[in-house]
């Protein structure tokens, strides 16, 4: 990977962060420490897709990082089991 990929990689990376932020209502600190707990999932999606994810669970109203957690696990493996076909 470029520096250019890896600098876009980021600067998408901060954007989700902020939409999980917006939608959430969680605190930056709390965003990063949901982001560490999302790290543990074993998926082949990026952070930032885990974090767009997370801004989702926000629009449908959850404000927990548990349930946000979980929300995004099981999101993921609909995305993942989708991308199959």
């Amino acid at each position: 990977m470029d520096k250019k990929s890896i600098e876009q990689s980021a600067r998408a990376l901060k954007k989700a962060k902020e939409l999980v932020r917006k939608f959430t209502g969680l605190s930056a600190e709390d965003v990063d420490e949901l982001n560490e707990r999302m790290k543990a999932i074993g998926t082949r999606s990026s952070m930032e897709q885990l974090n767009r994810l997370a801004a989702a669970a926000g629009m449908f109203g959850l404000t927990d990082k548990e349930k946000i957690l979980e929300f995004v696990e099981a999101a993921d493996k609909v995305n993942v089991a989708l991308s199959q076909f």
